[in-house]
């Protein structure tokens, strides 16, 4: 009795699944027939060649300046008077010209006094020579002695050397002549003027500064990679003040800036070397600013 009830629960169970299976064909027949296909989108991308690169470009900023190529305080050599000052803060100079002069009148006088001993000097002298040919006669006639003809001999030697002392001195006292007149040793703009006529001006005393008037200098503080990588006497594009020079590198300073200061600030403690160039017309790819000065270049 057991076992009939069982089978027929398994035969309802059966058709169960039976129906279960044909509704479910049913419905995914009506679903595939309501939804259409969709054409499938295209995606369009732009292709590139792809090249093995060996190195790459580095922009890199440095700090630096920009100067005259030379600059000058200007003195004189020994104490005086300036009784003449030609030029003023911003006159520009061309080489030679006459700057300023100190109080010459002593020297003048100095010079006076040794050019008339000189004179005295060498009068002595061509009768110190006559007397000495005399007396070379008499001895070798044996009319005088050797003595009196050896003195006679030193005695032209002596004035000899004192004509010579003559004319050192007159020889000193035109340098200081020369050396009391301040010139301008190259073509430049006066920037600094420190006296006045009339004042005392001491030895080495800074009377005037002048900058040179021509190509400029640019100095600039590069890491030590960076600056044994120019090219020596290359040519290189500098940017100072917003607008684009042209210059040539002049030198790798030899000393190296273990720590970089504030001017040269940078993101490591790298050890810095100064490089130095000078603005000519050509081209190239390096640039420098100035003024809080920072050049930057590519690599």
């Amino acid at each position: 009795m057991r076992t009939e009830n069982r089978a027929r629960s398994l035969t309802a169970a059966a058709v169960s699944m039976a129906v279960l299976l044909c509704l479910g064909c049913e419905v995914g027949n009506g679903a595939s027939n309501d939804i259409e296909p969709q054409a499938a989108s295209t995606l369009l991308v732009r292709t590139a060649p792809v090249r093995l690169a060996t190195s790459y470009r580095v922009r890199e900023t440095f700090a630096g300046r920009v100067e005259s190529r030379r600059s000058s305080d200007l003195g004189f050599d020994h104490a005086g008077r300036v009784v003449n000052l030609g030029v003023d803060e911003g006159d520009r100079v061309e080489q030679g010209d006459l700057l300023a002069s100190l109080e010459t009148r002593d020297l003048r006088a100095q010079l006076r006094e040794l050019q008339a001993r000189r004179q005295a000097t060498a009068a002595r002298l061509e009768l110190a020579q006559r007397t000495a040919a005399r007396r070379e006669k008499l001895v070798n006639r044996e009319s005088i002695s050797q003595q009196a003809f050896d003195e006679a001999r030193f005695d032209q030697q002596a004035l000899s050397a004192e004509l010579e002392a003559s004319k050192a001195g007159i020889a000193r006292v035109k340098v200081m002549l020369e050396l009391s007149e301040l010139r301008a040793p190259f073509a430049g703009i006066v920037v600094m003027r420190s006296v006045d006529e009339g004042t005392v001006a001491t030895p080495g005393q800074a009377i005037l500064r002048i900058i040179e008037v021509g190509p400029l200098e640019l100095r600039v503080g590069l890491p030590l990679a960076t600056a044994d990588a120019l090219d020596p006497d290359a040519s290189y594009v500098v940017e100072v003040e917003g607008a684009e020079r042209t210059a040539r590198l002049h030198a790798r300073l030899p000393e190296v800036d273990p720590q970089p200061g504030p001017s040269r600030q940078s993101s490591t403690s790298t050890p810095r070397r100064a490089v130095r160039s000078r603005t000519e017309p050509s081209g190239g790819s390096f640039s420098k600013r100035r003024g809080p000065a920072k050049a930057t270049g590519c690599r």
